[in-house]
């Protein structure tokens, strides 16, 4: 039996946040590269991170988006306790 979703974007975004803070997109870009068949949607990431204690919101940073005329605002997350250069 496969790994449940919740562990996968637990591992993942642990091995993508030890060097710098990302935006949940940014961790589902690097499931999908990792050549996973069911990737989690980037808000099902934002949900498993938020029920996480060891992952912080470290700020809301702008992207844009193909669908939308204007950017907004996406979580950026780190790992709690860890200092990220700036």
């Amino acid at each position: 039996m496969g790994r449940s979703k919740q562990q996968l974007i637990q591992d993942v975004a642990r091995q993508v946040l030890i060097k710098n803070p990302a935006t949940a997109e940014q961790i589902r870009q690097s499931i999908v590269n990792s050549g996973r068949r069911h990737v989690p949607t980037a808000r099902e990431i934002t949900f498993a991170l938020r029920g996480i204690s060891d992952f912080v919101l470290l700020d809301k940073v702008d992207t844009s988006s193909l669908t939308r005329v204007r950017s907004h605002k996406v979580n950026l997350w780190g790992i709690r306790g860890r200092k990220y250069k700036q």
